[in-house]
C-alpha cells in the first residue's frame, strides 16, 4: 500500500467499537475500477469480515483521486485489487 493511500485510510477509516469490542479483525480486499481521471468507481468487496466490509467500502470510495495506469502512452481504466488490514492493538 502507499505511504499516500496509508495517509488517507488512517484519516478516513473507523474501525468501530461495536467490532472491537467483539475481536473482530482481518483483511478485507477490494477490487474497484480507476478511471482515466483518477476516480475510484465499482467498489466491491471481494472477501473479509461483514463487519468490517461496509467501512472499507466506504472509505476506499472517499480516498480521492488516484494515478490511472498507462498503457503506450494513453491513460487507461484499470481494475485494482487492495487488501486493507484491521488489527487489535495488544
Amino acid at each position: 500500500m502507499s505511504r499516500r493511500l496509508e495517509r488517507i485510510l488512517c484519516n478516513t477509516l473507523e474501525y468501530s467499537e461495536e467490532a472491537q469490542d467483539e475481536g473482530i479483525q482481518g483483511s478485507i480486499i477490494l477490487r474497484f475500477l480507476v478511471d482515466i481521471d483518477g476516480t475510484v468507481n465499482n467498489v466491491a468487496v471481494v472477501s473479509g469480515p461483514k463487519e468490517l466490509r461496509k467501512e472499507t467500502e466506504r472509505a476506499i470510495k472517499k480516498s480521492g483521486k488516484w494515478i490511472p495506469s498507462e498503457q503506450i502512452g494513453k491513460k487507461v481504466k484499470t481494475y485494482r485489487i487492495q487488501m486493507i488490514t484491521f488489527r487489535l492493538k495488544e
